[in-house]
């Protein structure tokens, strides 16, 4: 695949073509071919963005997958695009008389539903390369595809079936698969470390309540009918497993034992705050008045908020820092002889010679500390000793 410099190029190229299109066809074309032509040009150099920006991803075996699909997505809006650019409706029209039929209302359709669940199925695709994480990968690409299969029905229904200038009424199935992919999303957060099945087993209960409040809300939208018990168990269900995934996802976060107590306090908030707002949602009464029960949960979001941003902070403060293989382990290093540009193995801390041309080379290996107080500085972004403050190599 070319690298990121390539799709740079191409992406200028792409650039000034338009540019110079546009241009040139000012006093010659008419002005939808110099629309055309300039957005033509510009929809290649955003490809070729996305395409570099996607490269990263097929050049590590972790993620190759995973840039595979993005490569397709970006193909496809491509050609997408390219049909709402040069308006192939009119031109289908023309040529077989398929007056009734909304293909540019098919196409953008399309295009916005290849974006909303093409880049979650790239990440989950990358969930499904660890033992850890193979299970919400796996039910997350399984609820991707389901949503997209429900959109098209969508889209094929308003292309086929509903005249020109008319909104598609029965989106029904529009409606199924934006229900079914957020009550997907909470089951998803409620399966990451499922792999451990004794470790927090009342995440099932989270991922059941989403279940049950799709089957509620898919029963009332595919049969019509309508009706306050079932919204107000619709709306629990949904608060249960909003709160089963917020805490098995604020459980994962890793923080010393002293601190343990605020995740568990903002867990506790966050239950609390919720069973408040359903109170609320039983008894219907409507918010905006100055009970005591609406300040309570004033003050609980504001809380949990807080103690979530918290959790977060110490979380990225205790991460431990990857070390690396010391000096004394690296035994011998890869490089290009400089005379005969054979690329070989070659031992460090040892003259050794290159295996084709005989040339003498010798490699030493250290690892950068602090010349104050010897605290090892690999890894770090910054040559400043975390340990004494002092600023060491180029940056002094």
């Amino acid at each position: 695949m070319p690298n990121s410099r390539t799709w740079l190029k191409v992406m200028l190229w792409a650039i000034g073509l338009g540019a110079a299109a546009g241009v040139l066809a000012v006093p010659f074309a008419a002005h939808f071919v110099t629309y055309r032509v300039t957005g033509t040009c510009l929809l290649v150099a955003g490809a070729a963005l996305l395409m570099m920006a996607n490269s990263r991803h097929m050049d590590r075996e972790e993620s190759r997958a995973s840039g595979v699909l993005g490569m397709w997505i970006v193909i496809a809006l491509f050609f997408l695009g390219i049909g709402l650019i040069w308006d192939f409706d009119t031109i289908l029209d023309n040529a077989f008389g398929l007056t009734n039929l909304r293909f540019s209302y098919g196409m953008w359709t399309t295009m916005v539903w290849i974006v909303i669940t093409g880049g979650p199925s790239m990440y989950f695709l990358r969930l499904l390369q660890t033992d850890r994480t193979r299970l919400p990968g796996l039910v997350g690409l399984t609820i991707a595809g389901a949503v997209f299969t429900l959109f098209m029905i969508n889209t094929i229904t308003g292309m086929f079936f509903v005249p020109r200038g008319a909104w598609n009424q029965s989106n029904a199935s529009m409606r199924s698969g934006f229900w079914i992919g957020a009550m997907g999303l909470l089951a998803i957060g409620c399966l990451f470390g499922a792999q451990r099945p004794l470790v927090r087993p009342w995440r099932w209960i989270g991922v059941l309540c989403a279940a049950g409040a799709v089957a509620m809300a898919l029963s009332g939208i595919w049969r019509e009918i309508s009706s306050k018990p079932g919204e107000k168990i619709t709306i629990a269900l949904i608060s249960v497993a909003g709160v089963v995934c917020y805490a098995n996802l604020l459980l994962l976060l890793s923080v010393r034992a002293r601190q343990r107590w605020l995740v568990y306090s903002t867990i506790a908030l966050a239950v609390v705050t919720t069973s408040l707002v359903n109170v609320i949602i039983i008894h219907e009464q409507k918010f905006g008045g100055d009970s005591l029960l609406e300040r309570a949960i004033i003050a609980g979001i504001i809380l949990t908020a807080s103690g979530t941003l918290a959790v977060a902070v110490l979380a990225r403060l205790h991460r431990p820092v990857p070390i690396g293989r010391s000096a004394e382990e690296i035994r011998e290093i890869t490089c290009i002889c400089p005379q005969c540009r054979r690329k070989q193995e070659i031992a460090t801390g040892q003259l050794a010679e290159c295996s084709q041309c005989g040339l003498r080379i010798e490699i030493r290996v250290e690892m950068p500390v602090c010349p104050e107080c010897d605290y090892p500085l690999h890894n770090l972004k910054s040559r400043r000793c975390p340990e004494c403050g002092h600023l060491a190599g180029a940056e002094a």
